[in-house]
């Protein structure tokens, strides 16, 4: 008997995206991100209406609505609790998570020596995306009934 032989295949690496990223004008990208964290707040409400059906319970303390958006929202949005909820105990929470949703929005090319520019621009694009997230919890948070504060 004659053993085939298994062909490798054969892995292509591209210097540039298949699509050319088009550049973001500096002037548009605060609105852009503006607009992109608005869609957010949107569907996060949304989603949050369908979870819940009922309004919101005004017994519920800051910690209980965090950890139901760790717990139960993230999830069903993400596949996933977050990675970790951290707080000062004076009203500020952190939700730590390796997002795999913003991971996988890289062109998948190395871009580190040879096309800065470009890396960069991958970089932001990543970056305006995050706001989507922002949207998200800001949207949720607000269904619930809870007052939000902008942090850095």
């Amino acid at each position: 008997k004659k053993e085939k032989k298994k062909k490798k295949k054969r892995v292509v690496v591209e210097e540039e995206p298949r699509f050319p990223l088009a550049k973001i004008d500096p002037k548009f990208k605060e609105q852009m991100h503006q607009e992109i964290e608005n869609v957010g707040v949107v569907l996060g409400r949304r989603i949050i209406d369908v979870m819940t059906n009922i309004k919101p319970n005004i017994e519920q303390t800051q910690l209980d609505v965090v950890k139901y958006l760790g717990v139960q929202f993230w999830p069903y949005v993400f596949g996933k609790q977050i990675d970790n909820l951290r707080t000062d105990n004076a009203g500020t929470f952190m939700i730590l998570d390796k997002n795999r949703f913003i991971g996988r929005l890289s062109t998948g090319v190395d871009f580190s020596g040879k096309n800065k520019e470009l890396a960069e621009e991958c970089r932001l694009r990543q970056r305006a995306y995050s706001f989507y997230i922002v949207g998200l919890i800001k949207g949720a948070l607000k269904n619930m009934g809870t007052a939000i504060g902008k942090s850095q």
